[in-house]
């Protein structure tokens, strides 16, 4: 039996944690924000931990996964039962107890969670909370019903996947990587073991305890990250040379480890023997080509396995471009070169015939020379009625009657034209008829004065036209009249702009940008939902070209549908019902309340500070129930930092303010607790 590979140091989480990690669960529910703070280690068995419920919400049902610093449990969430969730599962990582002491611990598995939450792709875990309760430190992680890798290599022993197969799998790993270090992360630790496979065929990389972060002026908060490094590790056998070598990873680290994983998908084998790439050199190793792959894919694929950096490929997108090239078959060159031998000839044979063919339609137009003559005589209905019928042969013909008629002609299509500009059928004229008529007489007077005049005269008017409805819709923005009614509705004047000019461009002008910003603004501010009603499909028809645009729209209207859920919240209560509370909403709408306390907080430096504090923070949670959890949050930070006053009194030696002021900090605390125990 091979060796299982082990880590150079100490990693959260195993290769046993990722079977059965769980079950995707996207609902937005599930993301919560949690606070953090220390507590004292204490040595908790699985018998106690299981059927214990996690944050007032994830109840934890059996131990799924043990690894060397946690373990990895199923979990339900409560609240997504509730809600009548067909399949109310989560993962949670729980850092092992006798590892409480070592702050290092924690932080890479603290670390672990912001580092997935960064990164928003299908095929990279999700981490939905994650922070401390009691002695417990725990990750919550969506549910995947699958296998790792690992399994998925040894269940294809002896030959391994199939070429397409094995791409099938490697291309979403390509996917995620490439995201993960455009977002400025490198996993540093990747292999089988940390990548499932679902039943529906989707990948998942986790485990982005070790990861590193790069510089990456695009996302300078991707660079803030540092592994602690007496627990942060690499697993040997998919390490380069330079990760050996206890070198920073860099992104080329990655790219190595996955032409690893790419050739035991293919192979069921390691490239190396299970050793490292340092113990296959001096053993001067020789990697053979797997039956899978063809000679050139597996050039591209050999090239991410050598020792030699500068030697070593190291772009995912190359190696992805070569691995699904596709290639024409010389055989297939062959037989292109014989079909165009072939097909001259056919050609050829066509064209002899073509020739007879129009022989025999010459002489049969010839045959009926004699009755060109009869077309000076066509009355001009008539003549127009057969134009498009008569041959090449009456080509000479037709041009001597459109030069003796001309006047005649032009007349008709400037009466047409007339018709079209007097018409009442829309508000403006048919400008695209006007223009078919103009076309159709230019192309027998192309050259006719009377009809270029008449062309640039509509083309005029269009214009005129086109300019005075912009001006008037841009008036009415700049004027603030964004709603849909009224003598000058900004909708129906876009309308009348399109309806003239079906591809029109309307942009509106900066001080009428400015003004629906100033507007928008004001109503965001003031939680104004009828403000908000009429500006939002405004800005989404007229001021949503750009990210900043279309952010500030789709904020405003989630505020807009946060302040009904509160209002339809408030009058079914007033009713007697007992609905529940829409937290999400109501942290949305009293968004800039909490705000300001958390910063009064952060800069208040004395106890009365923060008993006017506490003052405005009860008034407020009169307008909430006790178990919102922004509010819970709040009296928690309130209550530290009556604690810290505490401290620093008795530090003074004023007992009898250190006294009240602890006084007040447990009183809090035990608003908190009463709160946590409701929370849903």
């Amino acid at each position: 039996m091979e060796k299982e590979e082990t880590k150079a140091t100490s990693s959260v989480g195993s290769n046993e944690e990722a079977n059965n990690i769980s079950k995707d669960n996207s609902d937005e529910s599930t993301q919560i924000h949690s606070t953090t703070s220390t507590s004292p280690p204490v040595h908790t068995s699985t018998s106690q931990i299981v059927g214990r419920v996690i944050n007032g919400r994830y109840e934890l049902l059996d131990l799924i996964g043990h690894g060397g610093m946690s373990d990895v449990y199923r979990a339900k969430d409560l609240v997504l039962e509730e809600m009548g969730e067909n399949d109310p599962y989560v993962a949670i990582k729980l850092l092992q107890p006798s590892l409480h002491e070592y702050p290092d611990a924690t932080s890479l598995l603290i670390r672990e969670a912001r580092k997935t939450q960064r990164l928003s792709h299908d095929n990279i875990i999700r981490v939905f909370d994650y922070g401390f309760e009691e002695e417990l430190c725990y990750l919550v992680m969506e549910w995947l019903d699958g296998q790792t890798l690992d399994n998925v290599i040894k269940s294809h022993r002896p030959n391994g996947l199939p070429y397409q197969q094995a791409m099938a799998i490697l291309s979403q790993i390509l996917s995620a990587l490439t995201y993960a270090h455009k977002h400025g992360v490198i996993h540093a630790d990747l292999k089988p073991g940390n990548i499932m496979l679902s039943r529906d065929g989707g990948i998942k990389i986790f485990d982005f305890g070790v990861s590193h972060s790069v510089s990456n002026p695009a996302h300078p908060t991707c660079n803030s990250d540092s592994a602690p490094s007496d627990v942060s590790g690499y697993t040997p056998i998919y390490a380069t040379p330079e990760l050996l070598k206890g070198q920073n990873p860099s992104s080329d680290d990655d790219v190595f480890a996955f032409c690893c994983i790419a050739y035991e998908l293919l192979s069921s084998r390691h490239p190396f023997g299970r050793k490292t790439i340092e113990q296959a050199n001096r053993e001067q190793w020789v990697i053979s080509r797997p039956k899978h792959i063809s000679r050139l894919k597996w050039r591209a694929l050999r090239s991410g396995l050598e020792y030699t950096k500068s030697d070593r490929e190291s772009s995912l997108d190359a190696l992805h471009t070569e691995l699904t090239k596709r290639r024409l078959p010389k055989s297939l060159g062959v037989l292109v070169m014989a079909a165009v031998f072939v097909g001259g000839g056919y050609v050829y044979s066509v064209q002899q015939k073509t020739i007879g063919a129009l022989q025999i339609k010459v002489n049969q137009q010839a045959d009926h020379l004699s009755s060109l003559v009869n077309v000076f005589d066509m009355p001009t209905d008539a003549f127009f009625a057969s134009y498009s019928t008569m041959s090449e042969a009456f080509a000479m013909p037709k041009q001597a009657w459109l030069r003796q008629n001309q006047a005649t002609v032009v007349e008709h299509y400037e009466r047409l034209v007339e018709q079209q500009l007097r018409s009442r059928e829309s508000r403006y004229p048919n400008y695209y008829a006007i223009e078919e008529i103009l076309t159709e007489a230019k192309q027998f007077y192309p050259d006719s004065h009377m009809l270029n005049t008449l062309t640039n005269t509509i083309n005029q008017s269009l214009l005129r036209t086109l300019e005075s409805l912009k001006n008037k819709l841009n008036q009415a923005l700049e004027q603030g009249e964004f709603q849909s009614q009224g003598a000058n509705n900004i909708y129906q004047l876009l309308d009348d702009l399109k309806t003239l000019r079906h591809d029109y461009v309307f942009t509106p002008s900066l001080l009428a940008q400015q003004t629906f910003e100033q507007q928008l603004d004001k109503a965001l501010l003031e939680r104004n939902a009828d403000s908000l009603a009429d500006l939002i499909p405004a800005g989404e028809t007229f001021f949503n070209h750009s990210e900043h645009q279309q952010s500030s729209l789709a904020g405003a209207l989630a505020l807009k549908q946060a302040i009904l859920d509160l209002s339809d919240y408030k009058s079914n209560v007033s009713k007697g019902e007992q609905p529940l509370f829409p937290h999400h909403s109501a942290y949305l709408v009293y968004r800039p309340q909490l705000e300001t306390f958390h910063k009064r907080l952060a800069e208040l430096t004395l106890v009365s500070q923060l008993d006017a504090l506490a003052s405005d923070v009860e008034r407020f949670a009169g307008k909430v129930p006790d178990n919102f959890s922004h509010l819970i949050d709040l009296k928690q930070n309130m209550a530290n930092q009556y604690l810290a006053f505490s401290e620093l009194l008795i530090k003074k030696r004023l007992t009898r303010e250190a006294a009240k002021t602890m006084q007040k900090a447990q009183t809090l605390l035990t608003n908190v607790q009463q709160s946590r125990v409701n929370v849903y």
